[in-house]
């Protein structure tokens, strides 16, 4: 990714974090039956929507307190302005909290870069994707009419053969809108 001043970025997010769940309950339908959440369908950007702008689907099992997730999503461009790609995630969360409001502990295995080999690339010249586990905490509000917003923060470890690399811990966020399934 291009770098951008951290500070701003940090705002940003500060500033998504406080209004998006404001705005949530305030559009909250009146409906008072709650049931199990099913599934999700939601779409944003970061590591658990593929890497960069993506969509994620999550289905809830033992009473919605775990979930599986999947994700696709492009991968911006890299520092030294390499282009991205698609990328992809896969993992699990285990939620605590209300029928609306839940905090997640979630694992998964990401795309967290695109690395040109000193080669070139591969046969084709095209980047070889950089696989790693994340670790990450997070928010979800899924209303009752439907409406999620999602959102998280970690910490993934760059895995690899390289032994020039010095950050191999990196930060993830994720932020994401879409609708749930009960």
């Amino acid at each position: 990714m291009k770098s951008r001043g951290a500070g701003s970025e940090m705002l940003w997010l500060i500033l998504i974090m406080l209004v998006l769940p404001l705005a949530a309950r305030a559009a909250e339908p009146g409906i008072t039956t709650v049931s199990r959440r099913l599934f999700s369908l939601i779409g944003g950007m970061g590591n658990a929507m593929g890497g960069g702008l993506g969509a994620q689907f999550e289905f809830y099992f033992l009473e919605d307190r775990f979930s599986g997730f999947a994700g696709v999503g492009h991968v911006f461009d890299g520092e030294n302005g390499e282009p991205g790609g698609f990328g992809n995630v896969i993992g699990t969360r285990v939620f605590a909290g209300t029928e609306k409001d839940r905090a997640f502990l979630g694992l998964s295995l990401a795309t967290l870069t695109f690395e040109y080999p000193r080669g070139g690339g591969d046969a084709l010249g095209y980047p070889e994707r950089r696989y790693g586990p994340v670790l990450a905490l997070g928010f979800q509000h899924a209303g009752l009419g439907g409406f999620t917003f999602m959102l998280s923060g970690g910490v993934g470890y760059l895995s690899g053969r390289d032994p020039l690399y010095i950050d191999r811990w990196t930060p993830r966020f994720s932020f994401g809108l879409g609708h749930t399934w009960r």
